[in-house]
């Protein structure tokens, strides 16, 4: 996964440009409440999915038939990432000592070229951490 961009969805007309360009929308919305659906439904492609993580609360989503025609879309979700569940996660890994898997990458000239090669190549895995500032640049 990648991203090439971002939509500013506050300006008027932002989907336009955009219509039938996604395969995939993940949404974390934490509210519904004038939520324009069919404006999001309207970016994804043929058999696109919305896919919502986390349930905020209220009254839902308001769907119309309609919005599913011009595409083929569905929508899906799942009660994963909501605040609660990942409060419980971090307090889990806490507890555990979870610690995350980091692969540390010399800031020498050498290692910012291997870095920038795995970026262009999607190969970094985990998360990096440019280290060895000191010895590279002096205290």
């Amino acid at each position: 996964m990648g991203t090439d961009g971002f939509l500013a969805t506050n300006e008027e007309g932002w989907n336009q440009l955009h219509e039938m360009t996604f395969d995939l929308i993940i949404s974390t919305a934490s509210s519904f409440q004038d939520f324009p659906l069919s404006q999001y439904l309207s970016l994804l492609g043929v058999h696109g999915r919305f896919h919502l993580v986390g349930v905020p609360g209220g009254d839902g989503l308001k769907v119309s038939t309609f919005d599913f025609i011009g595409n083929g879309c569905s929508i899906g979700a799942s009660n994963l990432g909501g605040r609660r569940e990942v409060l419980e996660m971090l307090d889990l890994a806490a507890t555990k000592g979870v610690k995350s898997c980091v692969k540390e990458v010399p800031i020498s000239k050498e290692g910012i070229q291997t870095a920038i090669k795995q970026l262009e190549t999607s190969s970094v895995r985990y998360r990096s951490c440019l280290v060895a500032y000191d010895e590279e640049f002096g205290a």
